[in-house]
């Protein structure tokens, strides 16, 4: 793991005083990939390119400022990865100067990186180690541990430039960019160790959400993100009272957002991942907590990605900011996707062709719009696409197929869980598109080999199924039939259809109503085979955004427009919908159409 550098409308976030703050921002609007060697400062993590002389950098004689006194460039030399025991690692060359310790000897040595490389353990485990030392980065100080030495391992050549400090060491590292939900968990670390003594609550909509989430980001980091509340900063953690007590004498209380647990404290601050979840009067039960009296600083933060402009955080901070004898007492930021310089492109690119409408507007413009003319408007990318996991071979499987020539042809495929996956947060009965086929100009008897192709387990053993839907309107079956899948007349009532699907998808905005979990979810990998000409006109050879799978479907499948008001019928385009009429089919005949009752149960 790595140290961690905030973007600047982060770091103000973080900063801000005001007594309620929300930062809101699109996808990636704070993740990065890790940069090149870094030189801690007072004011935070620089490149070593970036460091001039009359520079302050924290020294790691006595983690006190120091000032750059020489620059001396090395041109492109070797250079060495040296890994620690705690997962941390730093880039330097072969001549690198060290003080550390020998586990043999209790005393001090200067050694070169060549040494460490040449005599690295003994036979028990690591030879040196650098004793821990307190820093004080002007953020918050702490006391760092002892770090073995695990490894140096050459990685290939790299411009370098040595720097002469006036007490002669320095703290390097590599660091990554962070996302939101991180940024909320450093303000709650600055806070708690800012202020000894001081009462928080770091809570989420469920307390699920919570811990396989933001609770990890604060505690356990993110992949290489470190935690933003190291451990060596906590005195005790109580998993049964949900509170954890640092050296200081602060206190942190954690869970789900109930007035009732929460009624009798006195806090400090309060801080709400994913606020956009929770009603506004949720959200002042927990404002009416803010009473410790001691800190001088007490506020209300969250962190949200976007929603409609008639939701209720909307009119708080951006319509209606409250001002007090002309200071504001409310803060908003947001940001999009490309306010993160240090994004790849490709991750942008990415974003870009798989997000479209208004759900490009959320999370990569970071815009605060609604989604009026999508019919599925409760569909969240964020919550629905999940990571792809092994389906048990004792789950219930279904396929649902909509026929298409120059429209694609579509084949879905369903697991209906037959029990808690709690590792995957997937509850029983839930339903799972764990695959599907959706391809272009291609015949029936072409595409039904396809379906049966990939109708297997990935050992290869053939997958049974309770029954596969179709349209038997189209006469194209025969061909499904000749491969040997035998289908099922479907349900093709368009209003029945939509309304199974819907409530299926569940509803995580408050201002449509009640909170509702999904109970149907999509693999992020679910594409079994690439349709390179669905992004190509036909006609013209010029490139399209036309949807090439079920998620992007849910995105742009929209209301059919009237000029007339007066006309107005929940009717939907008939374009971009050829998943939605599969997945349609499956719900409303599975999910008791006016004709399930005339379906057999067989195995198919």
């Amino acid at each position: 793991m790595k140290p961690v550098k905030l973007l600047q409308h982060q770091r103000e976030f973080v900063e801000s005083t005001a007594e309620e703050c929300l930062l809101s921002g699109a996808y990636g609007g704070g993740k990065a990939q890790p940069l090149n060697s870094k030189i801690l400062t007072p004011f935070g993590w620089k490149t070593m390119g970036e460091i001039s002389v009359g520079d302050y950098i924290i020294s790691g004689r006595d983690g006190k400022w120091a000032k750059v006194l020489q620059i001396h460039p090395q041109g492109i030399i070797d250079i060495y990865k040296v890994s620690f025991s705690d997962g941390t690692h730093t880039e330097c060359s072969n001549e690198h100067l060290w003080e550390v310790c020998s586990k043999a000897v209790n005393k001090l040595f200067v050694v070169q990186t060549e040494d460490l490389r040449k005599y690295p353990k003994f036979q028990d485990g690591p030879r040196w180690f650098i004793p821990g030392r307190d820093l004080d980065c002007g953020f918050w100080s702490a006391n760092i541990p002892d770090k073995y030495i695990i490894s140096v391992e050459y990685i290939g050549k790299k411009e370098a430039q040595c720097i002469t400090v006036e007490k002669e060491l320095y703290v390097t590292d590599d660091y990554i960019v962070t996302h939101n939900s991180l940024a909320l968990c450093t303000k709650v670390a600055f806070l708690l160790t800012r202020y000894a003594k001081n009462r928080g609550f770091l809570g989420r909509k469920t307390l699920q959400s919570l811990k396989s989430s933001t609770l990890k980001t604060l505690l356990d980091g993110d992949g290489e993100i470190p935690p933003a509340l190291p451990d060596f900063l906590i005195k005790r953690h109580n998993r049964q009272d949900r509170l954890i007590t640092l050296t200081n004498g602060s206190e942190l209380f954690y869970g789900n957002v109930d007035p009732e647990f929460l009624k009798s404290m006195n806090l400090g601050f309060a801080a709400i991942d994913e606020v956009s979840e929770l009603t506004e009067e949720e959200y002042n039960a927990v404002n009416g907590r803010l009473r410790l009296p001691h800190v001088p600083t007490r506020q209300i933060f969250g962190a949200t990605n976007p929603a409609s402009p008639q939701h209720w955080l909307y009119n708080r901070f951006v319509l209606n900011p409250r001002v007090e004898n002309g200071k504001p007492m409310t803060f908003f930021r947001t940001s999009k996707t490309t306010d993160n310089i240090f994004l790849p492109k490709s991750y942008i690119n990415n974003l870009e062709k798989t997000l479209f409408g208004f759900y490009h507007k959320r999370y990569v413009l970071g815009e605060w719009v609604g989604a009026d003319d999508i019919v599925f408007d409760n569909f969240d990318p964020r919550v629905h696409i999940i990571k792809s996991f092994p389906i048990p071979r004792h789950w219930k499987l279904y396929r649902s197929i909509d026929f298409g020539y120059r429209s694609p042809f579509v084949c879905v495929w369903f697991a209906i869980a037959h029990e808690n996956l709690e590792e995957y947060n997937i509850k029983k009965n839930d339903v799972v598109l764990y695959r599907e086929l959706y391809y272009t100009q291609r015949t029936t008897a072409v595409n039904a080999e396809r379906v049966v192709h990939f109708s297997k387990y990935p050992d290869g053993i053939p997958e049974k199924y309770q029954y596969t839907f179709a349209d038997w309107d189209c006469g194209d079956r025969a061909d499904l039939e000749s491969k040997g899948i035998k289908t099922v007349k479907a349900n093709k009532d368009i209003s029945v259809g939509i309304q199974k699907v819907r409530a299926r998808l569940g509803n995580n905005d408050p201002t449509r109503g009640a909170l509702i979990e999904p109970t149907f979810f999509i693999f992020e990998d679910s594409l079994c085979e690439i349709d390179p000409k669905i992004k190509v006109d036909i006609e013209t050879g010029k490139q399209t955004n036309n949807p090439a799978k079920a998620a992007e479907e849910f995105m742009t499948y929209g209301w059919k427009k009237y000029n007339d008001p007066t006309k107005l019928k929940d009717i939907p385009e008939d374009i971009h919908n050829h998943a939605m009429d599969a997945i349609r089919y499956f719900f409303c005949t599975f999910e008791g159409g006016k004709m399930w009752r005339e379906i057999p149960f067989t195995t198919i």
